[in-house]
């Protein structure tokens, strides 16, 4: 599966990416045919159990995605849907089936700061470390203020909704697994970003 994987993102995300993307996804604007095309190769879900819509690859399957994101600097959130939607399925609730979701940890009733390409998302998987939960959220009415990191990269501060709450469960990973995680992704990007170079 891992030689399908990177075969196939890296075929895609070569073709796709080109610098007039890069410059167009600075100015604001969302690669629209690109996410579609991550979503109809069943990228999102890679994570995820069959049992859920998924594939279930394995994090050495899902870590040349990951690189091959960030080897081409792709302008979109794959390796925060890939993380949310798994961590989603492991609590046993359904990750939605089409559209970006973006991951944070915190309170429902806090500002979420610093959410990568919040703005672009229609969902979020939100766990509540103090209440020992991970829920799905709706951000269609979430206060969203947009945000740059130093890249230029969309970091978003999200004020949650009334009835954002799609479905929650309990869940049993700590706070430092889920850093962990999110470590890993980071450096799977930074791993493809320092091939590039």
């Amino acid at each position: 599966m891992r030689n399908l994987l990177q075969d196939s993102v890296e075929r895609l995300l070569a073709d796709a990416v080109t610098p007039e993307m890069l410059h167009a996804a600075e100015a604001g604007i969302w690669p629209v045919d690109l996410w579609a095309d991550v979503e109809a190769l069943g990228l999102p879900l890679a994570g995820v159990s069959e049992d859920f819509g998924g594939t279930g690859a394995r994090w050495t399957e899902i870590f040349v995605v990951i690189r091959a994101c960030g080897r081409t600097a792709a302008p979109l959130p794959l390796p925060e849907a890939i993380f949310a939607n798994s961590l989603l399925a492991t609590a046993g609730l359904q990750p939605p089936e089409n559209g970006p979701i973006v991951f944070a940890s915190g309170s429902h009733g806090d500002a979420l700061k610093a959410i990568p390409w919040g703005r672009q998302a229609p969902w979020l998987a939100l766990h509540e470390p103090a209440r020992g939960l991970i829920g799905l959220h709706s951000l269609a009415d979430a206060e969203i203020i947009p945000g740059v990191n130093i890249a230029g990269e969309p970091r978003d501060t999200i004020r949650l909704a009334t009835g954002s709450l799609q479905a929650e469960a309990a869940f049993g990973g700590d706070v430092d697994a889920i850093r962990a995680g999110g470590a890993m992704l980071r450096s799977a990007q930074i791993a493809g970003a320092l091939e590039r170079l």
